[in-house]
């Protein structure tokens, strides 16, 4: 491509060396009319001196560039080798961060829907929200992380994460049993605080949003006396639980 450019251009320097041997004709006619072959001559040269000029300068022009391709060439095997070096070092390849950068732009796109989500809704996918936020913490374990362009990118993750929390509604979305010497956390008691729910009748809202960790902890509790004094799971929570409150 480039050799075709450089033809096409001394093509056309020959061309304007003869265009302005005849241009000159073309303006002063009577004095080419009496010119005579000698000083005929002469211009032809000039005018062929400055086509060898340009044609010696394009080919040093040609040169450089030729020089610069290869700097860059070089630049770029540089970059490649100190690019596998932190890879080696991490014990990762290029698809685990080709991984990484899709599970974070999934991860974002995520975040950014529920943005748009009032508090309410957003309270309902709670859920959601945790499952996202583990994500994060996964990627911020894996060794790819230490790279600087992951690293900023879940770093960006983090702060969208904590927008998304903001708009969170101000009651409480979870609560962790308290061991209450003289009055035991149990559902009826929890529900009825004030950044709860208020009200003590919500305590099989608090059961269902928990009944598998609930049941669990009562089945085991069953295996490990021998007089069991509750009949119920729902009457036995464990201090250290984080009950999640649905909304």
């Amino acid at each position: 491509m480039r050799s075709t450019l450089l033809l096409v251009l001394v093509l056309a320097l020959s061309a304007f060396a003869r265009k302005e041997i005849t241009s000159q004709w073309e303006t002063n006619p009577e004095e080419y009319d009496t010119m005579t072959l000698e000083s005929y001559e002469i211009v032809l040269a000039n005018a062929q001196q400055r086509e060898a000029a340009a044609k010696e300068q394009i080919a040093e022009e040609q040169a450089k560039i030729e020089t610069l391709k290869q700097q860059l060439a070089d630049i770029d095997q540089q970059i490649a080798a100190i690019i596998q070096e932190k890879y080696d070092i991490l014990g990762i390849t290029e698809q685990d961060v080709i991984d990484a950068e899709n599970e974070i732009a999934a991860i974002r796109q995520e975040l950014e829907l529920l943005l748009g989500l009032d508090s309410e809704e957003l309270a309902r996918r709670m859920d959601d929200i945790k499952k996202l936020e583990a994500r994060i913490a996964a990627l911020k374990a894996k060794p790819v992380s230490y790279l600087w362009r992951i690293r900023d990118q879940i770093v960006e993750l983090e702060e969208l994460l904590e927008r998304v929390k903001a708009n969170l509604p101000d009651k409480a979305l979870s609560y962790t049993v308290r061991l209450i010497p003289e009055r035991r956390d149990c559902l009826w008691r929890i529900a009825e605080y004030d950044i709860i729910y208020g009200d003590p009748a919500q305590w099989p809202t608090l059961y269902r949003g928990n009944k598998v960790m609930i049941d669990n902890g009562f089945d085991r509790y069953k295996r490990n006396v021998e007089e069991s004094k509750y009949d119920r799971a729902e009457d036995l929570i464990f201090p250290g639980q984080v009950l999640d409150i649905p909304r």
